[in-house]
């Protein structure tokens, strides 16, 4: 084993003893001063929101009276976008609720008992079956160790994105419950722009400050601007069998979709498999009755006997890395050949793999380079574009962090310099250590690569959190 991944398992072991999640052992003082900062913020945030008008506080009053239910729930059917109420405890959460209502002369309502869900008792709540009441910090040092566990370098996760999947069974008790609101409430009194919020957005409010916290500061980044920029992808599964004949009850027959999955390693496509279609589940909701789906599911719905299992994934998106490489061997193909096509010494793909990929410590590297010329055919002139993908990598050398930046100039003649240098000197003098142990890796390792300043034309950009640092290389005999 690396003396790095070592490294990580004994700083996991260290980290998931400590008791505080911020980093640092908290005492009794600083914990009571966070919590009053914490319900001070929700407060506010809760009485903005109700005070808004149109409704709202009739709307969230609904739901807060309904029996197994919970506080976190209820915002989320109120369409409550606050993260700073989502963060509390439940009884804390329920209590600052109440008061606010209270204040602005809602209807009163009766304080109820909120119990926490474990994996031995019964969720308490009827909706979110204990899911929003486990997003807990708890739950966050679990996915940050999950991490930790496959290798993940901690200083390398600048961007992550948490996805939630749910059992569809869930999308039909939220459904039950607001269309039980809807038959309380007069239309006049609900909110127009009323908007119920996804179960995965009110997941992410309450979870992701703390794993950004844990994660060293790692910034949330959920849309495709971030692709192709090594964010981390971590998936909290939640699976409930239990819930399973609700669909079928709603669904009668198999409406499972049919997808392909990632391929293996060795495999052109991936394969075939069953998953759950939520879109089928989401378009039968839209257009049945109040009458029927009352008819399947009687108001109010008891509550599950059993908590959802969690299934906790973490893989890296692609990190790609580009340029141009020059050969001036006429023994040195583009990618490796097999023996029906006779011996070949080397090839630029491993070349480069076998002393870059390393840093990486990827599941797996891909070259792919634009064009290709024969084995016996050089390479000059600005050079070939090519272009690395780094798959599940579980080190990024090349964070967004790092400057741009290129290699100081080399004592070779003049004529050696190819065109398009002009653009390495535009870098910065300085370069990362990181070239520096490049540099020694492959020259070291074969005369057939060299690694040299920007003078010798092979310009490799890291394209990472939008940031460019400069990999030269140069291939001869």
């Amino acid at each position: 084993m690396l003396e790095q991944e070592k490294t990580f398992r004994r700083a996991v072991c260290d980290w998931m003893e400590a008791p505080a999640v911020g980093g640092h052992s908290m005492d009794a003082a600083e914990q009571s001063n966070d919590a009053a900062k914490q319900r001070e913020c929700a407060t506010a945030a809760a009485e903005q929101w109700i005070a808004g008008g149109d409704g709202r506080g009739g709307l969230i009053a609904a739901f807060l009276g309904l029996d197994h239910i919970c506080a976190r729930c209820a915002m989320c059917l109120a369409g409550v976008k606050a993260p700073e109420c989502y963060v509390l405890p439940e009884e804390d959460l329920a209590s600052v609720l109440r008061a606010c209502l209270n204040k602005h002369s809602l209807p009163q309502l009766p304080a109820k008992e909120h119990t926490s869900t474990g994996k031995a008792g019964a969720p308490a709540c009827a909706v979110c079956l204990g899911i929003l009441l486990g997003a807990t910090p708890e739950l966050a040092r679990k996915l940050a160790a999950k991490a930790w566990e496959l290798g993940y370098a901690p200083e390398s996760i600048k961007l992550f994105m948490l996805s939630l999947a749910v059992p569809s069974a869930i999308l039909i008790r939220q459904h039950v419950y607001c269309m039980h609101v809807r038959t309380l409430l007069k239309d006049s009194e609900l909110p127009k722009a009323w908007k119920p919020l996804a179960l995965k957005e009110a997941f992410q409010l309450a979870i992701a400050g703390s794993l950004s916290s844990l994660l060293g500061g790692a910034r949330q980044e959920q849309t495709s601007a971030a692709d192709g920029c090594g964010r981390l992808r971590i998936e909290a599964e939640f699976r409930h069998e239990e819930s399973a004949g609700m669909k079928e009850l709603l669904l009668p027959g198999n409406h499972k979709k049919a997808v392909r999955g990632k391929p293996q390693r060795g495999e052109r496509r991936g394969q075939m498999q069953d998953i759950e279609n939520t879109n089928a589940v989401t378009a039968e909701l839209v257009k049945i009755s109040s009458a029927t789906l009352f008819a399947k599911f009687p108001f109010p719905l008891s509550a599950a006997t059993t908590s959802p299992d969690l299934t906790v994934k973490v893989e890296r998106d692609s990190v790609f890395v580009g340029g141009s490489y020059c050969k001036y061997s006429r023994s040195v193909s583009q990618s490796p050949w097999n023996s029906a096509h006779g011996n070949v010494c080397d090839s630029v793909q491993t070349l480069v793999l076998k002393e870059v990929g390393p840093l990486f410590r990827a599941d797996e590297a891909k070259f792919v380079g634009s064009g290709r010329e024969d084995l016996d055919v050089r390479m000059l002139g600005e050079g070939r574009p090519f272009f690395l993908e780094f798959i599940n990598s579980r080190t990024l050398p090349l964070c967004p962090h790092i400057p741009v930046s290129a290699a100081s100039k080399s004592n070779t003649s003049a004529d050696a310099v190819m065109s398009g240098s002009e653009a390495a000197h535009a870098a910065a003098a300085a370069r990362p250590p990181i070239w520096a142990d490049i540099e020694a890796r492959v020259n070291a390792s074969t005369d057939l690569v060299r690694v040299f300043s920007p003078l010798l034309c092979c310009v490799c950009i890291v394209l990472c959190g939008g940031g460019m640092t400069w990999c030269l290389c140069e291939f001869s005999t």
